[in-house]
């Protein structure tokens, strides 16, 4: 071969080098890209469970806090029921000693005023 031919050849190699040492490059750059926007979305997903799980946990205690203000409500409306019922037993209770006690003052009015008729008559 000549020198000729020997130097294109060598040139073309020369070439053939740089063009795989620069695609093995981007390639090498690609991969990395790829790797790091898997990482990324791993990590958005890691994030995105995070954030469900707090979201359940608080809906969770809210839930709870919920259901015990229900509880107390509905304790304190039956004890204010009981409660009510007893204020009615005692005042219709307490009316009725008060029509009683109407009707014995009267019928000692009556007796006290026949008394005295007696003891004017006897006068």
């Amino acid at each position: 071969e000549s020198e000729g031919e020997c130097a294109r050849n060598l040139a073309v190699a020369q070439a053939t080098d740089t063009q795989l040492v620069e695609d093995a490059a981007a390639n090498a750059q690609e991969e990395e890209e790829e790797a790091q926007k898997e990482e990324h979305a791993r990590h958005q997903r890691k994030l995105g469970e995070e954030l469900t799980k707090v979201r359940e946990d608080k809906t969770r205690e809210a839930e709870k806090a919920r259901q015990a203000k229900e509880g107390h409500v509905t304790r304190v409306m039956r004890e204010h029921e009981g409660t009510s019922k007893e204020l009615e037993h005692v005042s219709s209770s307490f009316v009725e000693l008060q029509g009683t006690l109407e009707t014995q003052s009267r019928r000692l009015q009556q007796h006290e005023e026949q008394q005295q008729q007696q003891q004017q008559q006897q006068q």
